[in-house]
């Protein structure tokens, strides 16, 4: 009789631990505003469409139940804030209350002379404590999709990294102001060696036919190396601020 017991005891037990281990973990409801833009090289509008590719991110994620978008535009119209999905911290806390959310995701855009900068902040939705910040940046605006996603990762897995770095490509300023001085060697410095080689090439021509028609004073030699050197110290920043920057 006591074994029957026995058995029943660890049977409920058993039945108990697996509910529990294989239960689905409640989702915390957040919302998601619209990324704040602080920085002329971008659009205003691309913080809708920075918080639509991190609510993509996250759909099907274990962790969160995110607050539908039209809810949130919804109680903004509502509650007379401006028009842009944007909002501060205190905004947003009330906002957060009137969806239901526990925790509120508010992002923003910054660039310094460096990188273009993404922020991520996770904010409690009850007291306006910032929860998590994560951070991506690039040398390149045209980054902002792959940084979007490895932020959004970093929150679904929980695995936050703090500061991404997507890409370091060099200073495209610093590139043009050195292909300014010595054609050729900003192409280098950005990794473009080929077309490095070919400005070079065409900068010694011009000098060397510089000089020896100022060694034999030929006007005409002289002016030729003149101009390919003109030429080509005026085209090779060029080439980079408008052909290299954004790449």
């Amino acid at each position: 009789m006591k074994n029957k017991y026995f058995i029943l005891i660890i049977s409920l037990f058993l039945i108990l631990y697996s509910l529990n281990v294989f239960a689905k973990p409640e989702k915390t409801v957040v919302a998601v505003f619209d990324f704040d833009i602080l920085t002329n090289s971008i659009a205003i509008s691309e913080g809708t469409q920075l918080a639509e590719e991190f609510i993509g991110h996250l759909a099907n994620c274990d962790n969160f139940s995110i607050v539908e978008r039209n809810k949130v535009y919804k109680i903004i119209k509502e509650q007379g804030f401006q028009t842009s999905g944007y909002v501060d911290v205190k905004s947003a806390v009330k906002i957060g209350n009137l969806l239901g959310a526990k925790q509120v995701f508010m992002g923003s855009v910054i660039e310094d002379a460096n990188y273009i900068k993404l922020i991520v902040k996770l904010v409690n939705a009850q007291t306006g404590e910032i929860i998590n910040t994560d951070i991506a940046k690039s040398n390149s605006k045209n980054d902002l999709s792959k940084m979007i996603k490895e932020i959004a990762t970093d929150y679904k897995t929980g695995n936050l990294r703090g500061e991404i770095l997507i890409s370091d490509r060099p200073n495209p300023y610093l590139a043009a102001g050195m292909s300014f001085a010595l054609p050729g060697s900003g192409q280098f410095y950005m990794g473009e060696n080929t077309k490095g080689a070919i400005y070079a090439l065409i900068a010694a021509a011009g000098l060397t036919s510089l000089i020896i028609g100022m060694t034999n004073k030929d006007d005409l030699t002289t002016n030729i190396g003149s101009g390919i050197m003109i030429g080509i110290g005026i085209w090779a920043p060029i080439d980079i601020l408008f052909f290299e920057r954004d790449k």
